[in-house]
């Protein structure tokens, strides 16, 4: 998403939110890292999560808050993203496996001018039975 300059202020926040899903069909134990980038800064990591082999797709959940702190050049976030247990072919999953969280509080990008939101998924390796989709992302302006 493109945030146009002057969106956070020096109160305002952003809610990302996002519905997705992960398929591991490769046969054997595969990584995820999943970012969320605020113009150059990442403000939030889940590091790299080892999903097991499954046929099926395991659900991804994720809400991801960045706030204003005071100040036009300093801001904080906050993130959670959870990793559903493989449930059905068509996605329906179990409980969640991995819910990592990330909360920075050092974030100092110049939130006058435009600046992308931007959330990358980067795989272990390229093959055409590893994939993440994501059916929903929405921001709110709060």
């Amino acid at each position: 998403y493109s945030v146009e300059g002057g969106t956070l202020g020096t109160l305002g926040a952003l809610r990302l939110s996002i519905i997705g899903d992960f398929l591991n069909n490769t046969g054997v134990d595969r990584e995820v890292t999943i970012e969320v980038l605020y113009g150059a800064t990442t403000i939030y990591t889940s590091a790299a999560i080892t999903l097991v082999a499954s046929a099926s797709r395991r659900a991804i959940i994720g809400e991801i808050t960045l706030a204003a702190n005071g100040a036009t050049n300093a801001q904080v976030a906050s993130g959670q993203i959870s990793f559903g247990g493989a449930g059905s072919v068509g996605g329906v999953g179990a409980s969640s496996v991995f819910n990592p969280m990330a909360v920075p509080n050092a974030i100092a990008e110049d939130s006058t001018v435009a600046k992308t939101l931007l959330m990358r998924c980067t795989l272990s390796t390229t093959d055409a039975n590893l994939v993440v989709r994501t059916f929903t992302a929405t921001m709110e302006v709060m």
